[in-house]
């Protein structure tokens, strides 16, 4: 089977790319390169610190780690992260005849808490909102067999305190080229867009939660027949100003009505403690005379 002038054209596009990306990679020593990396280096952010009855608005980079994992393998397998606009970029590339997967993973998360009493129980309703995007490239050279190069985005919200506990998840983003095939074939595609994510979720009072933001590059042989490059870059690699990005996120908290109703109670409790022990002082006289003397009222008394 021979390629026509279209996927001739197509095919040659990719084999530049991809010798492009190995050029970069290889002689630019990027950090990263077939191991795990942990781009903050620093320990766990403090949680912020959020009340009922409020909106907050949180921006790229405040209060943020990364951590990344998974970047598994020889070959380019590279995560990094760029804190100051919440950016993550991922590449995995390999050139091989022989069954294999490349994987690299980047997350970053903040942290917050929801001040209170944990030992109340008190649950209290949440929106958290924001916006994802990316940009990158997913391409197979002209190979033959099981072949795929993938990306993946996703946001998780979790709670700490309760063992890292799952409050909700949303996929913001799946896209693959997959080729199965006995004929040498090429695949090329151009990821691109943005979505937005909005949980509603219960949220306890004294309990710390992590937003998650996560993404994960992969490319995978299964069974070839012929010698293929797969690959997954969604990074500035020279060619484009790729990567994905997480705007700023918003967390929206309602009242927490049974504290308001206590605090209105206590208040209450306060001025009937004020008005029960309420005294003043009078003159019995009009300034003048014998009859002229100073005395203490007595409490009030109700009247039914």
């Amino acid at each position: 089977m021979f390629f026509g002038s279209k996927e001739r054209e197509q095919a040659m596009n990719i084999r530049r790319w991809t010798i492009q990306v190995i050029v970069l990679f290889g002689f630019l020593g990027l950090p990263g390169i077939g191991s795990a990396q942990d781009v903050c280096n620093v320990g766990p952010p403090i949680p912020l610190s959020f009340f009922p009855g409020n909106t907050y608005t949180v921006s790229a980079g405040d209060a943020c780690e990364t951590s990344v994992s998974s970047c598994s393998g020889g070959n380019i397998c590279s995560a990094s992260a760029d804190l100051s606009r919440t950016r993550l970029q991922l590449t995995t590339f390999f050139f091989t005849a022989i069954d294999g997967t490349k994987s690299a993973t980047g997350k970053i998360y903040n942290r917050f808490r929801i001040e209170g009493d944990p030992d109340s129980d008190r649950i209290l309703r949440a929106n958290v909102s924001g916006d994802v995007s990316w940009a990158g490239r997913l391409f197979i050279e002209a190979g033959s067999g099981r072949i795929n190069a993938s990306v993946k985005v996703w946001v998780k919200l979790l709670d700490e305190t309760d063992n890292n506990r799952t409050i909700a998840e949303q996929e913001m983003v799946y896209s693959d080229c997959d080729i199965s095939a006995v004929f040498p074939t090429a695949c090329l595609k151009f990821p691109q867009g943005s979505s937005a994510y909005n949980f509603a979720a219960d949220l306890q009072r004294g309990h710390t939660y992590r937003l998650e933001f996560a993404a994960r590059c992969r490319s995978d042989i299964k069974f070839p027949a012929a010698v293929a490059g797969v690959g997954c870059s969604f990074s500035d690699d020279g060619l484009a100003p790729n990567g994905i990005s997480r705007s700023e996120f918003r967390v929206n908290i309602e009242r927490d009505l049974l504290e308001e109703i206590e605090q209105l109670r206590e208040e209450l409790y306060e001025l009937r403690d004020q008005y029960d022990s309420h005294s003043h002082v009078y003159r019995t006289g009009r300034g003048k005379g014998h009859n002229n003397t100073k005395k203490i009222s007595s409490s009030p008394v109700d009247s039914d």
